[in-house]
This record gives structure tokens, C-alpha cells and sequence, in this order.
């Protein structure tokens, strides 16, 4: 096997350290961060048809979200956007197994995956190199990544944006000198490009998946749904967010969306999204949530109710683009 960093334990142990240090985090975020980075970039260099979505992505490649994900969200784009056909999913599903075999990973539940379906999800198993732990059972992190795809339709707008991991940062932001040196003997540190859905779909994406938790579960709970909220609010705020683009995106996605109201109820014709997302808000459906799981993931989560506000405010004012 090719001399990955993760092969050398002692020197892993060493960088992750002091990226925690330096970043204020923990060490196994730091060594969650390395293997979701390495999964990706082989998986980019084998199929460039593959698009990186998400919350992951969301503070991976642009750096707008403050909160750890573990998993990997990953869909697949056209040229025509038509929905990916079999050959595609076919593919994607060969390149997942051959990036996993390569670095002597496994995938324990693979039997429950499909060539052909829409929807896989991947729990991708790897050994863990950490000395010792300081994981955070509340947090829940574990030595595999969950991998999700989806195929459902295609993924459009997308960019191409840099992904990097905190290793390699802390090489640079702490202006370590033997960084050159450090990167050729450990290559996959260098941070490297490949597709991922733009800003405008990931907010139309989830204002449509609040909205329909909110169909789908009114009167329950939102468990571990409160993400999408967190996520929204930083979303809006983004510079790079073009709201003329959003208009065009946010009614393309509808219209896609609309041919399977059985998974994206609120996307039907006779629902008002913006009184939606009002009434959602404002019945605080995604309140205890939030608290006990979304906020507990950073330091710097804003409180609810500061979300809450800001989103009912920027809906209100935007509502022509999501109705």
C-alpha cells in the first residue's frame, strides 16, 4: 500500500495534535476531517461526473459553516441535467468500492447497497490511528464515514471549488517550514478541486427538505433535522450567494422536485413555501432539536432564536423568489 500518512501512526498522532491545538478542536476531528479528505480526493480523480453536496461541503470547500459533519453527501451532474441513468450509478457505485478497497477500508453493510437504486448509503470502515481518544460521546463520532448518494436527479448549478483538510492547513496557516517536504512524502494532503453544488441549489435543497420534515412530521419531532436550519442561516448571510441565481435555481428545483411528490411533498403546487417555512419557525418545530444535538456541535453556534429571526426576516423579504 502507497505511504499514506495514516500508515504512520506516531507521525499522524504528531500533526493531528497540534492541528487540534492550533484550530481548537479535537483530535479526532482532525483525523475524521484526513479521511473524508482522502475519500473524496480519490473518488473526484476517478469520476469527474461525481458532485460534492451538503453540509460537508458547505465547510469543506467554502468555508461558510462552522459545524463538523462526518458524512459525505455526494449526487452526480449532466450536461442536460437529466436525471444520471444505470450506467452512471453503476459506475459511481464501482468507483465507491475501488477507493474503499485501495486504502484497505471496508464497507460492512455493502450487501444493502444497489448498482441501480438512487439512494446508497455507504458506511465506509477504516482503523482508526488515534493514541488514546478524546471523543466526545455526545458527539457520537465514530471510525467510519457514512457516504450517501443520490441520484434522484441530477446535481446543477455546480462549481469547481479547492477542499483541503485541517492537517494541511495547520501546515500553512502556522507557517510550518518543512510543509514542502511533508506534503511530498504525504501527497494526499495536498489540497486538490472537483465539482460541487453551488450555494443557490444547496439552499433550494433545503428549504425543501424543512419543508417537507415539516409535512412529513408535523406534531412529531425533527430529530437531527435542526442541521438544515443551521446551515440556511449561514447560507443566507454568504456573500457568494446570488439571489438572482437562486431565483432561476430555486423554481428549476421545484419543477423536478414536483415529478416525485411522493419523497418532496412540498414541493406540490398548492403549497406557498415561504408560509411554510413561517409556520415552521414559528411553532419552533426545530427548537429541541437544534439544542440538544445542532447547537452542541460548535462553540460558535448561534442561539435558536437568532436563526430563527433571521430567517423568518429573510424569507419574508424574499418571498417572490420561493414562491
Amino acid at each position: 500500500m502507497a505511504g499514506y500518512l495514516f500508515n504512520d501512526k506516531d507521525v499522524f498522532n504528531d500533526f493531528a495534535a497540534r492541528a487540534a491545538k492550533f484550530f481548537k478542536t479535537t483530535i479526532d476531528i482532525v483525523e475524521k476531517d484526513y479521511f473524508v479528505s482522502l475519500v473524496l480526493k480519490e473518488l473526484s480523480s476517478r469520476n469527474e461526473e461525481i458532485v460534492f453536496k451538503g453540509g460537508t461541503s458547505l465547510s469543506k470547500a467554502y468555508q461558510i459553516i462552522d459545524r463538523f459533519s462526518e458524512d459525505i453527501d455526494l449526487s452526480l451532474c449532466n450536461s442536460d441535467r437529466i436525471k444520471p441513468v444505470a450506467s452512471q450509478k453503476v459506475k459511481l457505485k464501482r468507483d465507491i468500492e475501488n477507493t474503499v478497497n485501495l486504502f484497505g477500508f471496508s464497507i460492512p453493510n455493502l450487501s444493502s447497497t444497489g448498482s441501480r437504486r438512487s439512494y446508497n448509503a455507504y458506511e465506509i470502515s477504516y482503523d482508526s490511528v488515534r493514541i488514546g481518544s478524546d471523543i466526545n460521546d455526545d458527539m457520537g463520532l465514530k471510525s467510519h464515514i457514512l457516504l450517501e448518494t443520490y441520484c434522484h436527479n441530477a446535481s446543477f448549478p455546480t462549481t469547481e471549488r479547492q477542499v483541503e483538510n485541517y492537517i494541511n492547513r495547520y501546515l500553512l496557516e502556522a507557517s510550518i517550514v518543512q510543509r514542502e517536504v511533508i506534503v511530498t512524502d504525504y501527497p494526499e494532503l495536498i489540497p486538490f478541486t472537483m465539482k460541487v453544488q453551488s450555494l443557490e441549489r444547496t439552499v433550494s435543497d433545503k428549504i425543501f427538505a424543512i419543508c417537507d420534515k415539516w409535512l412529513d412530521e408535523r406534531g412529531g419531532a425533527a430529530i437531527r433535522q435542526s442541521r438544515h436550519i443551521y446551515d440556511l442561516y449561514y447560507l443566507l448571510k454568504s456573500d457568494e450567494l446570488d439571489y438572482n441565481i437562486l431565483r432561476e435555481t430555486f423554481f428549476e428545483v421545484r419543477m423536478i422536485l414536483k415529478n416525485e411528490l411522493t419523497y418532496n411533498p412540498s414541493s406540490a403546487k398548492e403549497y406557498n413555501i415561504p408560509i411554510l417555512v413561517k409556520t415552521l419557525l414559528e411553532e419552533n418545530f426545530f427548537e429541541d432539536d437544534y439544542k440538544k444535538t445542532t447547537q452542541l456541535l460548535t462553540d460558535h453556534a448561534p442561539d435558536y432564536a437568532i436563526v430563527k429571526d433571521y430567517l423568518l426576516h429573510v424569507i419574508e423579504k424574499n418571498a417572490d423568489i420561493f414562491s
